[in-house]
């Protein structure tokens, strides 16, 4: 890891605080919560009791906060200090690891039901690294079990703004760059996770964007794009279901 890429990474507290807001019991809105349970409460409902599920690059809790209200056993690993020191604070019934991700996965064959990551694969240095990653993740997996990864969405016409938001970025992908790196790795049974919303206001605003996007990406003959939200979101399973 470079100079520069080490001292972003140990203060990146500070960063997400810029860009993001904060998880605090307060701020976790009921709003998002309704949003997790209907993109991915599906997929926690088949989950066996007492799951094993890894939050891989979990920051400051805000994922894990929403798993802790399943029946699971939830573990979130993290490379940054500052984040690993607000999660706990945040969601101090889970366990975490100070610990960079992939070799946190290297040590834990078979040993997770479900992995989620969002908002870490873009972040990732060289395409092979990336695959290796994938092939961690799959090797991590129990068979049967599932991964959820979340990333910056190419076609979303604010993706350049996010590509250099952040000086640790290195790349953003589309749904179908994402579905060839899933099957790269070995998932079976990839799929989009459409982008839902609970409340009216949230589903006029996915509405309004996906018909500007369409009516652009039409324009300019790229009219089979159906995805346009900020992140795209995607669950491949482990073979062995």
């Amino acid at each position: 890891m470079g100079r520069l890429r080490e001292i972003l990474y140990h203060s990146y507290d500070k960063h997400n605080d810029r860009v993001n807001v904060s998880l605090t019991a307060s701020r976790f809105s009921r709003r998002v919560k309704r949003r997790f349970d209907r993109m991915f409460g599906e997929l926690m409902s088949d989950l066996p009791a007492d799951a094993r599920v890894l939050d891989l690059g979990c920051g400051t809790g805000r994922l894990l906060h929403w798993l802790s209200r399943f029946d699971v056993q939830a573990t979130g690993v993290d490379l940054s200090e500052p984040q690993i020191a607000a999660a706990l604070k945040n969601v101090p019934g889970a366990e975490f690891y100070l610990q960079d991700g992939f070799q946190y996965l290297r040590e834990n064959n078979s040993s997770f039901d479900a992995i989620f990551s969002f908002d870490v694969f873009e972040h990732i240095i060289g395409e092979d690294a990336l695959l290796e990653w994938v092939e961690a993740v799959y090797a991590a997996l129990r068979n049967g079990g599932f991964f959820v990864c979340r990333v910056p969405n190419a076609a979303n016409l604010t993706a350049t703004f996010v590509r250099y938001a952040d000086l640790t970025h290195e790349r953003l992908f589309t749904t179908n760059s994402l579905i060839q790196l899933f099957e790269a790795g070995g998932f079976v049974e990839s799929r989009i996770i459409p982008q839902a919303y609970a409340h009216f206001t949230g589903k006029m605003k996915l509405a309004l964007v996906r018909m500007l996007h369409r009516f652009v990406f039409s324009l300019c003959g790229r009219g089979y794009e159906n995805n346009f939200d900020n992140n795209i979101s995607i669950v491949g399973y482990k073979r062995g279901r």
